[in-house]
């Protein structure tokens, strides 16, 4: 079998998988959401995850683990979302 990539290359790609098993984990999830959003999702299933993604901004803005310059950017970023989503209610 004839591979575009050199065998050095697919020993270091196989090894950082192994290595970072979370890091690849989370990125599945990131690529397969995203996939369903663009790709899959209807209107409701979109108002549906706006959702989730509204309650989770909200618990990493009450987060501890983040600073209060932190808290205010995302609050500001927060409202410009809502503003823009409102405008495109009118």
């Amino acid at each position: 079998m004839e591979f575009k990539t050199t065998e050095a290359h697919r020993k270091a790609s196989q090894r950082y998988r192994k290595e970072n098993k979370e890091t690849e984990r989370i990125n599945s999830y990131r690529r397969t959401a995203k996939l369903y959003l663009t790709k899959h999702s209807n209107y409701s299933e979109l108002l549906e995850f706006q959702k989730y993604i509204f309650d989770r901004m909200n618990q990493i803005i009450d987060s501890p683990e983040i600073t209060e310059d932190e808290r205010l950017e995302l609050i500001e970023i927060y409202r410009k979302l809502l503003a823009e989503f409102k405008k495109r209610g009118n």
